[in-house]
């Protein structure tokens, strides 16, 4: 199937970067916030100053996440200040946007050049990472990722494995500063998709999923 409509905040998100590169932090587990933080410090100390949208794991988790990243000193915005009726009011400056909202995730990892998988920093064994390679987004991987191990065998090219928040930050600023790596990366996923589609009854979701045997049952109280 095509990838997810992108939200309807889109359009705010080039004022919010102010030419600042996005990332997309997608399902972010609640003990992952450190790892993103240092790595955000990591990526400034290099020379790169990422916009980050950060879309946490748990629908609970909405509110200490943020209030977690704004104790760390960076500006804040939750989405929910983009409801509809606020897209015309003027945005305070941010460092941040917070996904606390639920369905939009799919769609918003096309607004960034870099995804970094969550559920793959903290011993989860990864989430969802057929949702950012649908966009074409290359995509960083922690080294917890048994439940997707098939998945990201058959990404070669655009997944890109990392060990801990200072090597998440190295890998995120090469591929923020070479488009060349990012169109390869884009490639490589579109080519993961093709390899999979045809005439099947299955969807190419299904058809991807049977690659990882070992996919752990989720947690029924998270949310998608």
């Amino acid at each position: 199937r095509p990838a997810a409509p992108v939200p309807p905040f889109a359009d705010r998100i080039p004022t919010l970067a102010l030419g600042r590169p996005v990332l997309v932090a997608g399902s972010w587990a609640d003990e992952e916030v450190s790892v993103l933080v240092e790595a955000r410090a990591s990526m400034r100390a290099q020379g790169t100053d990422p916009f980050l949208i950060v879309a946490p794991r748990r629908i609970e988790s909405f509110e200490m996440v943020a209030s977690r990243l704004e104790n760390a000193g960076l500006a804040t915005l939750r989405r929910t200040r983009l409801a509809p009726d606020a897209l015309a009011a003027p945005l305070p400056p941010a460092d941040v946007l917070v996904l606390d909202s639920v369905g939009e995730l799919a769609g918003a990892y096309a607004l960034g050049c870099v995804a970094i998988l969550g559920g793959t920093f903290a011993p989860k064994g990864g989430h969802n990472v057929l949702e950012p390679l649908r966009c074409g987004v290359p995509t960083i991987v922690g080294p917890s990722t048994e439940n997707i191990a098939g998945t990201l065998a058959a990404a070669q090219g655009a997944v890109f494995p990392v060990s801990d928040a200072s090597s998440l930050a190295a890998a995120a600023v090469r591929l923020v500063g070479d488009p060349a790596l990012r169109q390869r990366a884009a490639r490589a996923a579109e080519a993961l998709f093709l390899r999979h589609a045809g005439a099947t009854a299955r969807s190419t979701d299904a058809a991807l999923t049977l690659l990882d045997a070992s996919r752990a049952r989720r947690d029924t109280s998270e949310s998608v």
